[in-house]
């Protein structure tokens, strides 16, 4: 209902704007530059909460200008704004006196009587309105407006009802209706009234498609919706429309095999060709169902999809193996169809080959830890395909590739190279805070120091400013008490980062076993985070519980119960667990800058459990 109102409300100011200048300029001559000012100073200080004081200027204008419609106006709302309800009806009634046939007038009139708790004359002047304009739709929608202003849904529904029934259309005020079930979570009659506005306009699809399934990826209750579509459906089997939202429902509902032949009915009742089904595949990748994924892209290229078509399912196939860490399958995938389309000096799909040459060296760089290898892969991207709207991220990859590899003095070299580049230019907070990492790793704690302070100068609301200030911490606490088992966390970050985990994990242990008052806890922390990617969870589990027991008052137990629930949720497969995890997060840690995620993390899983 907002919407609607919003907008008649945005018309009727510009209205009386256009009015009131005209008005002004015939009726006060040169004193109307002075007036109209004094109306916008009114104005202003209703928006700035000064209702008192705006209603004092007004009155005052008043009485030199009289009831100028404009004036009148402003007046009424600094009068509702003070709930001096008894002033906005005497203002009312003496405009009903000078026009007693105003419809719109006896509907401010029964606002304020409901307001003040005359129900019966409010009523009655609301269905004195509908007398006086029985055939004007709007009078229909300030009545039911009044009513739903003051909590009296069920009268606003049965006044657009009659507007139905009196102008004889019974298709009009489709959205209003519709709004209003929705409030009431009624969602069979709001389902509805969006495909009675829809009608045989399918452009009117992409609103209503926006609207229902905002309702099925929030709403908890979806036996409405689904009993709605489903007797569409069952009225019309070819209702592509509704069979394509009733997809949607059952794979937020989990029904993935159901929703897969949805899909293909979709796709065949559209004329897809395979679009609907590729899409269907990219919502399980999106819930890392990507068996369901490489199936659905399988089914499209069993098909006779366009070339387009073909390059996207291969992408998507490739991706959902890199989801199940089947690497070498997503590695010949992605050259599989680099070899296939790569030809000529300008490639059709110049975009996603690019993209599959760096996703080879993402593989590469981070779970095979084939630096040389991937080194070549984003080099190929870059030269390639120059204009590739990532070749930032490939040309900052190249700076990784050698710190990974160990050579950090190459790595500073590309990292400053990516730095002056131009087409690097949105990546500078990242490669700068990489430049700062390397003097860490080096020990160069004063240096490091320095670097981490300018990131949080520089880029104070910028994605590594939490990362620089957990450094500047440790830097601080521990470069003058204990420099050596700084330098020894700082070296196992390093192999951490170069994935040569048991070295980096023995580090920490030494560092854990020194009890430094003010290293050991982060040390248990990494040394928690290594075991889960070691994909030894127990262990993990263990550890971070080991954190949150030693050292109570650390920094990091908040994110260390996050971590738990991580872990049985996405590799345990234990929700409930989870769900317990999570809760300890806000339980225990109500201030934690985490909690904001971790209540996005509760709530998903809430509605996937109901």
């Amino acid at each position: 209902m907002k919407k609607p109102f919003l907008l008649i409300l945005v018309f009727l100011c510009l209205f009386w704007f256009a009015f009131g200048v005209n008005h002004a300029v015939h009726s006060f001559g040169q004193d109307a530059e002075r007036y109209l000012r004094a109306l916008e100073l009114a104005d202003q200080l209703i928006g700035q909460g000064k209702p008192m004081e705006a209603a004092t200027l007004l009155e005052e204008l008043r009485g030199v200008y009289g009831d100028d419609p404009p004036l009148i106006t402003l007046l009424k709302r600094t009068y509702l704004r003070t709930k001096s309800y008894d002033k906005v009806e005497k203002l009312i009634r003496d405009g009903l006196a000078k026009s007693p046939r105003s419809w719109q007038l006896y509907c401010e009139l029964a606002d304020i009587q409901l307001k003040t708790e005359n129900d019966e004359e409010a009523r009655k002047n609301l269905s004195k309105a509908l007398d006086l304009g029985p055939k004007e739709k709007m009078a229909y929608i300030h009545v039911a407006q009044v009513y739903m202003r003051n909590g009296l849904t069920s009268d606003a529904i049965d006044t657009y009802k009659l507007a139905r029934l009196n102008l004889n259309d019974p298709r009009i005020l489709c959205l209003e209706l519709a709004y209003i079930y929705e409030a009431l979570r009624d969602y069979k009659q709001a389902v509805d009234e969006y495909f009675l506005f829809m009608r045989d306009d399918s452009t009117r699809f992409p609103l209503i498609e926006d609207r229902i399934n905002r309702l099925i990826q929030t709403e908890e209750n979806l036996d409405g919706i689904q009993l709605a579509l489903e007797g569409r459906i069952h009225d019309n089997p070819r209702d592509k429309y509704s069979r394509k939202l009733y997809g949607d429902l059952l794979f937020r509902r989990g029904n993935l095999e159901l929703a897969f032949e949805t899909y293909k009915t979709v796709d065949s009742l559209f004329g897809g060709k395979g679009k609907f089904i590729l899409e269907f595949a990219q919502k399980c990748q999106t819930k890392k169902f990507f068996r369901q994924a490489i199936d659905a892209c399988e089914f499209v290229l069993s098909g006779s999809p366009s070339t387009e078509l073909v390059v996207q399912a291969r992408l998507s196939i490739a991706s959902s193996y890199e989801g199940l860490e089947e690497y070498e399958d997503a590695i010949s995938t992605y050259q599989e169809t680099i070899g296939e389309y790569e030809r000529g000096t300008s490639p059709i799909f110049a975009s996603e080959l690019a993209q599959s040459y760096y996703q080879i060296g993402e593989i590469k760089l981070f779970r095979l830890r084939e630096p040389d290898e991937a080194f070549l892969s984003y080099q190929k991207a870059i030269s390639n395909y120059p204009g590739w709207e990532r070749l930032a991220d490939a040309l900052v990859r190249l700076g990784d590739c050698m710190m990974i590899g160990g050579n950090l003095d190459s790595a500073i070299l590309f990292f400053e190279n990516a730095l002056k580049d131009p087409r690097a230019e949105s990546k500078e907070e990242e490669i700068k805070f990489k430049l700062t990492e390397i003097e860490f790793y080096r020990g160069n704690f004063e240096q490091a120091l320095e670097g981490y302070s300018q990131q949080v100068s520089g880029f104070p609301k910028g994605f590594y400013v939490n990362n620089s200030l957990e450094r500047i911490i440790i830097i601080n606490e521990n470069q003058s008490l204990d420099r050596y088992l700084l330098s020894v966390f700082a070296q196992a970050m390093l192999e951490e980062l170069q994935g040569k985990l048991d070295s980096a994990s023995l580090k920490l242990e030494k560092i854990i076993s020194a009890k430094s008052a003010s290293l050991s806890d982060k040390a248990q922390f990494e040394k928690a985070r290594i075991y889960r990617k070691k994909k030894k969870f127990s262990s993990a589990l263990d550890s971070f519980a080991e954190l949150i027991e030693k050292y109570p008052q650390s920094f990091h137990c908040a994110k260390a119960e996050k971590l738990i629930g991580d872990i049985y949720r996405y590799d345990l497969g234990d929700d409930a667990k989870a769900i317990q995890a999570y809760e300890r997060v806000l339980k225990d840690y109500p201030r934690s800058p985490i909690v904001d995620e971790v209540r996005e993390k509760l709530k998903e899983l809430k509605e996937n459990s109901s």
